[in-house]
């Protein structure tokens, strides 16, 4: 795959997505157009897929498909016509809820944002520790280990509630975080081979996912 056709697929699966997917779930193409959380959960929709589709490097081998990479990706996408449903057909739409769920979009995308300026080079897509890179446990990682599964989770529950959707965010959250405790595991396993004693140290000293409780 080249960086043209990685767009190539990418833009019309957005589009499938983001707007496809609500105008078939509520019969009105111009949904996201009906309010401001409508408008917002699409627009937040197509960034989320669009930033994931700008950290593939199509110039790396192909990894394999495993597990948690399916269960990720099929609770995103999922979520998309539960919350959307949910918000039509379901209870009625709370503005805390919504206010809410920006307030951790907005919390998952300043914690990711930060996770990823500390790993500088050190960042990697796939659960594997690079030969060559050192323990980073500056920035966030001073506290949480893995501070970009964090934001994960933050966003996982936090979108879906743009739209008052618990059964969305009861989807996503519910596929994603036996997803990152199952990729935690692996990673924590190659860190402590890797790095041994430093990483046994950091472990003793900082969180996994949420300061002072895990």
């Amino acid at each position: 795959m080249t960086y043209v056709t990685k767009w190539l697929v990418a833009v019309p699966f957005v589009a499938v997505v983001a707007l496809a997917i609500p105008g078939w779930v509520t019969g009105d193409w111009a949904w996201p157009l009906s309010g401001w959380a409508e408008a917002l959960f699409s627009v937040l929709t197509v960034g989320m897929w669009l930033a994931a589709t700008a950290f593939v490097d199509v110039g790396r081998p192909r990894q394999p498909v495993d597990l948690p990479r399916l269960m990720i990706t099929a609770g995103l996408l999922l979520a998309v016509p539960v919350a959307v449903f949910d918000r039509v057909h379901g209870a009625e739409s709370a503005v805390g809820l919504s206010v809410a769920g920006l307030v951790l979009c907005v919390a998952a995308l300043a914690l990711g944002l930060a996770a990823r300026r500390s790993l500088g080079p050190a960042y990697s897509p796939h659960s594997t520790a690079s030969p060559g890179q050192s323990l980073v446990t500056r920035g966030p990682y001073r506290w949480v280990r893995h501070p970009l599964y964090a934001a994960a989770l933050l966003w996982a529950a936090g979108w879906p509630l743009i739209l008052s959707s618990v059964w969305g965010a009861g989807v996503a959250a519910g596929l994603v975080t036996p997803a990152v405790l199952l990729r935690i595991r692996v990673e924590e396993a190659l860190l402590l081979e890797k790095h041994g004693q430093a990483f046994a140290e950091y472990q003793h000293r900082s969180w996994r996912l949420l300061p002072f409780l895990y």
